[in-house]
């Protein structure tokens, strides 16, 4: 019993492993038909972009004839049944070499899907060879493709399709249509004309994808030309061609048999032809192999091949070659045995020493100067011609120059000047009318593109006179007197003032003493000229006549326009004054005879008197009989006449009295004038002789007439 339950559980987990057995093959299936259908689909991985050298660099992509003839990718294509039945052959030998490892895979590596590195750089650290530009993205040699660090079993080699080499340099992007896998004895072929100046390992191909082995042609042109010196400095700036370098054309080409016998040595050659027309030095060629592939024996036609060791588990051959002539050619044969039944990778890159060229670049710098040239003494309302000097005294042009121009307060319109070339002189002349006195600044500001500045200034001293002028004379005159005036006139200015003048206007009614006047009453003096600091004095009399301020006006002027003007003020006063005079009869008179006296009141001022009253006054003995000239009372011993209301100035009047004694002798008569404006009192007396009767002449008494009087 208990052996049959030993049998049955055998039986089943035999059963139970079969299972297993089968779906793991099932599923390794699948996994690479999805694989080989999107290797099939996957695009091809681009040629090198341009590399970093001084000059400017173009690179294009073109297949050989060989790979892109519509023959070679009908024979390359094989069959569906061809490639189920190497799928089943890689599945059975994976199984039975990781049989433990049932159901699981490998770690997918990233797919490239854009272009790969062109400057790829070897992995290795104890590398010190120069790095290498990995032409053909299938062809790359990564170490650490897998996990393991053997290449994948399901990796074949792929060819990309590449356009014809172009004659002119171009840069074209690498088609991403995926190419058939050719068939044949013909492994990659590189070509090259000019290698980068850096160097980058590719991008690391997917495993899990069927690579394409390419045979891709590259082509570079670095285009560098020699400087080129231009007579015209601004001519220089322009873009254009500076040097032009041309290297080597490579082509590498990898020929041997595209299936090997396990154990068995095949011969690979691997050949570096230049066809280019300048030798190419220092070409390095690395073969990378599985470390289960043994390479037995080398064979160079110039350098020698070396092994390389790193920490990854791809064996690398270095070869050098030191020079590949022009239209010449070297080659490596190598003899390669495998070790184990699965397809590899034959990696082959190369690179060779850059060609650097110099060209000399010429830093121009552009410059302003200014200064301003001038007179620094100018007379005010003169012209003067200011001349702006604008120099480059740079090494570049002095692009889109202006000058704004300014003195004092006042700015001139901005001129443009343009472009100045180096060491280019302009000069602009600027005339300017002084028209401020005293110190004034000249100045002038350049700029030009990029922050040019220049600036220049001048101190200007702008002379004028300064005329100066006044008139000293009395503030206070009667009417009809006579008014003496001086008339100081100075410079006191820092300039000459010539052809100076005085004209002076005399007050209403005043008549001039010296000198002559013109028909409008002006007194024209002439000064002449005067220095700065000078001084005239101009003397002259006029009797003034009309009362109140008498103005004397003086205007002083001179060549330039300069004019000074001032006036004095004489107030004339004008009085009333009156004059008394008083007449007897001629000789002794009889008594009882008429004697006449005259009273004349006189108005000698240049005033009218008002209110004048008269009173005639007799001695004891003598009565006045009658009055005439004016309105009069007769009373004993007087005569009052009536108060005069106006006198005007130069009027007379004449009063008359009759008067007759009666007592011989001498007798008195007095005339007494008052008046209220102005305030005047005039007294007139006279004595007369009057005989008669017993002839015994009598004195009338003094205090008589007094009495009478008062």
């Amino acid at each position: 019993m208990t052996r049959r339950v030993l049998t049955a559980s055998t039986v089943l987990l035999g059963l139970v492993a079969l299972v297993a057995f089968v779906r793991a093959q099932e599923d390794g299936t699948q996994s690479v038909l999805k694989s080989i259908n999107d290797s099939s689909q996957a695009p091809t991985l681009a040629s090198p972009p341009p590399s970093t050298v001084r000059g400017s660099s173009q690179f294009s992509v073109s297949n050989s004839e060989d790979a892109g003839s519509p023959r070679a990718r009908q024979a390359s294509r094989p069959s569906l049944a061809d490639r189920l039945r190497q799928v089943r052959e890689s599945v059975s030998r994976e199984s039975d070499e990781n049989r433990p490892e049932l159901g699981t895979s490998s770690p997918a590596r990233p797919a490239t899907t854009g272009p790969a590195n062109a400057t790829p750089r070897i992995a290795s650290d104890s590398l010190q060879t120069p790095s290498f530009v990995g032409e053909g993205d299938a062809t790359a040699f990564n170490p650490a493709a897998s996990g393991t660090g053997q290449p994948s079993s399901r990796n074949s080699a792929r060819r990309t399709n590449r356009s014809p080499i172009p004659s002119e340099p171009t840069s074209e992007t690498p088609s991403e249509t995926p190419s058939q896998t050719p068939s044949g004895s013909i492994l990659p072929r590189e070509q090259i004309l000019e290698p980068p100046t850096q160097f980058e390992l590719p991008a690391e191909p997917n495993r899990d994808q069927t690579p394409n082995i390419s045979a891709p042609s590259v082509s570079a042109r670095t285009t560098i030309g020699a400087p080129e010196v231009m007579p015209n400095p601004k001519a220089s700036s322009r873009v254009g061609s500076l040097m032009t370098t041309t290297g080597p054309l490579l082509q590498v080409d990898t020929v041997g048999p595209q299936a090997i016998v396990v154990g068995k040595s095949a011969e690979y050659t691997i050949t570096v032809t230049n066809h280019g027309r300048i030798a190419a030095d220092n070409v390095y060629v690395r073969i990378g192999l599985p470390e289960w592939v043994d390479v037995s024996n080398t064979t160079a036609t110039s350098g020698a091949a070396q092994n390389q060791t790193d920490q990854s588990s791809q064996r690398k051959l270095l070869w050098t070659v030191d020079r590949v002539a022009s239209q010449g050619e070297q080659t490596l044969t190598l003899l390669v045995t495998p070790r184990q039944n699965r397809p590899f990778d034959l990696m082959v890159d190369w690179t060779v020493r850059p060609i650097t060229t110099v060209a000399q670049i010429e830093v121009q710098q552009p410059r302003l100067e200014m200064a301003v040239f001038g007179p620094k003494n100018v007379l005010y309302g003169e012209t003067a011609t200011y001349t702006l000097q604008l120099t480059n005294p740079g090494t570049g042009y002095a692009e889109n120059v202006a000058v704004e121009f300014t003195y004092g307060a006042r700015r001139l319109e901005k001129k443009v000047i343009g472009d100045l070339a180096p060491g280019e002189q302009n000069e602009i002349n600027v005339e300017l009318t002084a028209q401020q006195a005293g110190e004034l600044l000249v100045a002038a500001v350049a700029t030009g593109t990029g922050g040019l500045r220049a600036e220049a200034q001048e101190d200007v001293l702008v002379r004028r006179a300064d005329l100066n002028v006044r008139v000293i004379g009395s503030s206070l005159k009667f009417a009809g007197s006579v008014a003496s005036y001086k008339l100081h006139v100075k410079n006191t200015g820092n300039a000459t003032a010539n052809g100076v003048v005085a004209s002076i206007l005399l007050p209403a009614g005043a008549k001039l003493l010296t000198g002559t006047t013109d028909d409008g009453g002006r007194v024209l003096q002439d000064i002449g000229a005067l220095i700065p600091g000078a001084e005239r004095v101009v003397t002259l009399q006029s009797q003034l006549t009309v009362p109140g301020e008498n103005r004397l006006q003086v205007l002083v002027s001179s060549k330039g326009g300069l004019e000074e003007s001032t006036a004095f003020v004489t107030r004339v006063e004008a009085l009333a004054d009156l004059k008394l005079t008083l007449s007897d009869p001629r000789g002794p008179t009889a008594v009882g005879d008429n004697a006449i006296y005259e009273v004349k009141i006189a108005n000698r001022g240049t005033k009218a008197a008002e209110k004048i009253s008269i009173v005639g006054q007799f001695s004891e003995g003598v009565e006045p009989v009658e009055a005439n000239g004016g309105a009069a009372e007769l009373v004993p011993g007087q005569v009052l006449f009536h108060p005069i209301p106006r006198l005007e100035p130069g009027d007379e009047i004449t009063l008359k009295i009759v008067a007759r004694a009666d007592q011989a002798g001498n007798h008195r008569f007095r005339a007494q004038l008052n008046c209220t404006n102005p305030e005047t009192q005039l007294i007139a007396e006279e004595s007369t002789f009057f005989f008669g009767g017993d002839d015994t002449p009598t004195t009338a008494d003094r205090s008589t007439v007094d009495d009478a009087t008062e």
